[in-house]
C-alpha cells in the first residue's frame, strides 16, 4: 500500500482494524500510523476507535464461524517507544 502511495496513487482502498488484513485489505490504522502524526488519514482517532471496538464485539457473535486467525490491533501504534519512528520508508 505504502508502494502504491510512493507511486502516486491518489486513491488506496484499507479496512477497519479489527475486520483488516488476513483475507482482507490492509488495517487503516497501520496505514495512518505509517504516514505519523501529521497523517490526515484518520481526522477522529478517538471515534474510529470506538466504531473498531464496536466491529470488534459484532465480530466475536461469529466467532462459531471465524477461522481463528484474527487481525492484529493496530492501537499499539498509540503508545510506540520515543525514538522508534521510521522515517523515509521505500518499498
Amino acid at each position: 500500500m505504502l508502494a502504491a502511495v510512493n507511486a502516486g496513487a491518489d486513491i488506496v482502498d484499507g479496512a477497519i482494524d479489527c475486520l483488516s488484513n488476513s483475507t482482507s485489505q490492509p488495517a487503516i490504522g497501520t496505514l495512518d500510523a505509517i504516514f505519523g502524526a501529521d497523517s490526515e488519514i484518520l481526522h477522529d482517532k478517538d471515534l474510529y476507535g470506538k466504531v473498531d471496538e464496536y466491529w470488534q464485539q459484532a465480530r466475536a457473535m461469529y466467532k462459531p464461524f471465524e477461522t481463528g486467525t484474527v487481525a492484529s490491533a493496530t492501537d499499539v501504534y498509540l503508545h510506540e517507544m520515543p525514538g522508534g519512528q521510521v522515517t523515509n520508508l521505500r518499498f
